[in-house]
């Protein structure tokens, strides 16, 4: 499909102004936004015709939510993989049960007593999943050590990584993607994004023994003598955990931006089992995470919807989600203005200017008016989230393809779509 034919899929758009659209006679106002959305409905009943003769398939739901109505529907049933959309649910989810202050905590331990400098005993540094955790942050715990007046430790440096079962891959995963940006490797310690510098920047495949290993080396840069040979990770928690010397925390503020502008996986699946971590204190599973979104689904009307949820980043093949059930969420995040839609809002990429839809929209009627996430993968090209019309009325919409083999292709439908909601 080439641009002229895109473009003429559209051409049949109104030319509205805001006063036309919002002047101060209520009864003129009445009376062009009928006008408004029955061009609109026009407009969108013309695009079921192109939908059919897409050589893949799409879910597509339009809502207006301030006027509480669907605009429009097409397979809004059909199961469909969400891919990275769904990271909207894991979102919504973290912001209705953490909230924006909901913190992410790494831990540092003492298990034992200490004598002239000596602690005998353990150092345990208690993984939190914080996806934030740097190298910065492994040198304060250690310095905290130096200041407690420990200068050796003759027991074990411990890395408790018991706040998650022991499965570093999420169900579905691809074995050929793993670990990498794409797929990284689940577990409640690391640090720096689960990177290591060397020529450029490569992942690492068991990150939590690493991460451990570094803050040993940490600890005798800050002049704590400990012996390398005994470093320990525990995915059984170790009990008790003794007096806590300090204490790392970032909160979900400065997590979520990065989730969903930049569609982190990492980010995506560390919020996931902080979720997780609420339904079990010890060895939460992708089963207590999958338990906490279901909540939030039902809270927003989906509990009628069939859907499979089996992790946090969409990455797997296993999520399925209907274009309609996307849409009742948005409308539940509408509705909570200060708890869900301001920071989902503000985090979400914008069409022209940031995240993955820095370089779409980039001029025209959607332009700074979209806020969406996107979600690509071998068999799936998908834009969730929220438009701005003409005449200031603010929609939800959902378009979700599966089968895409040329996804240029079909995110340039989309953008089209999209430029008609701003319209």
């Amino acid at each position: 499909m080439n641009k002229k034919t895109l473009i003429s899929l559209f051409a049949t758009t109104i030319a509205l102004t805001m006063p036309s659209c919002r002047g101060n006679d209520k009864g003129n106002e009445g009376k062009a936004v009928d006008a408004w959305t029955e061009q609109m409905n026009h407009n969108l009943a013309d695009l079921t015709t192109h939908l059919d003769n897409l050589p893949y398939t799409t879910a597509m739901s339009v809502y207006n939510l301030s006027a509480d109505s669907f605009l429009f529907n097409y397979h809004e049933r059909q199961q469909m993989i969400p891919a990275s959309t769904l990271k909207l649910l894991t979102a919504i989810c973290a912001l209705e049960n953490l909230g924006m202050k909901g913190e992410f905590h790494t831990t540092l331990h003492q298990n034992g007593t200490v004598s002239s400098g000596t602690l005998h005993g353990d150092l345990i540094i208690v993984g939190g999943f914080d996806p934030l955790l740097s190298l910065g942050d492994l040198q304060s715990l250690a310095h905290s050590v130096k200041s407690a007046g420990i200068t050796r430790i003759d027991g074990r440096i411990i890395g408790d990584v018991s706040m998650t079962d022991t499965l570093r891959m999420g169900n579905g995963w691809s074995w050929d993607d793993y670990p990498s940006p794409v797929a990284p490797y689940l577990t409640p310690l690391f640090f720096d994004h689960q990177r290591i510098k060397t020529k450029t920047w490569n992942m690492i495949a068991n990150s939590d023994m690493y991460c451990l290993r570094t803050f040993a080396n940490e600890l005798q840069k800050a002049g704590v003598s400990v012996n390398n040979e005994r470093l320990l990770l525990s995915t059984s928690g170790v009990s008790p955990r003794g007096k806590e010397l300090s204490r790392i925390s970032h909160t979900l503020s400065h997590v979520l931006p990065t989730m969903l502008k930049d569609s982190d996986n990492l980010y995506a699946e560390a919020v996931f089992y902080r979720l997780a971590s609420l339904k079990k204190k010890k060895g939460a599973s992708a089963i207590d995470g999958v338990s906490m979104v279901k909540n939030t689904l039902t809270h927003a009307g989906c509990d009628n919807f069939n859907f499979r949820i089996v992790d946090g980043s969409g990455l797997s093949p296993y999520d399925n989600m209907t274009a309609e059930s996307q849409i009742r969420l948005l409308i539940y995040a509408y509705n909570e203005k200060i708890l869900l839609f301001s920071p989902l809002y503000s985090s979400l990429a914008v069409a022209g200017k940031s995240g993955t839809l820095s370089m779409r929209m980039t001029d025209g009627q959607a332009y700074n008016r979209i806020h969406a996430k996107t979600g690509t993968s071998a068999n799936a090209c998908c834009l969730t989230g929220f438009a701005k019309a003409s005449n200031g009325d603010d929609l939800a919409f959902a378009i979700l393809s599966n089968g895409v083999l040329s996804p240029n292709r079909c995110r340039a439908f989309q953008d089209e779509i999209c430029k008609m909601l701003c319209q």
